[in-house]
């Protein structure tokens, strides 16, 4: 899986960076066909809300998952779930057809 990181607001650390990828590599076992995730990591300017926007573009369709919390980590963990529910969503849509 190809991962692109921007940030906004924020700079993305090697720890965010080694946690997204670990995170990550527990998705590739769903996806069997080569995918590209980008993510947008953001602060707001009080630095209370973290968010993550995520866009992963598979070969048939793309999906989309955001997240906010007070956390930059918590917001990883966040997102990643509901791109796991969304990517299996997808793959049984595939198998079905």
């Amino acid at each position: 899986m190809f991962l692109e990181l921007t940030g906004q607001n924020v700079s993305v650390t090697k720890g965010i960076r080694d946690q997204i990828n670990r995170k990550i590599s527990k998705l590739d076992h769903l996806s069997h066909m080569p995918t590209k995730l980008h993510l947008v990591l953001s602060v707001d300017n009080r630095g209370h809300n973290h968010t993550i926007h995520a866009l992963m573009h598979l070969p048939q369709n793309e999906i989309f998952a955001a997240a906010t919390s007070d956390d930059m980590y918590k917001t990883v963990d966040l997102v990643l779930i509901k791109l796991k529910k969304q990517l299996a969503k997808a793959k049984d849509k595939m198998v079905k057809h």
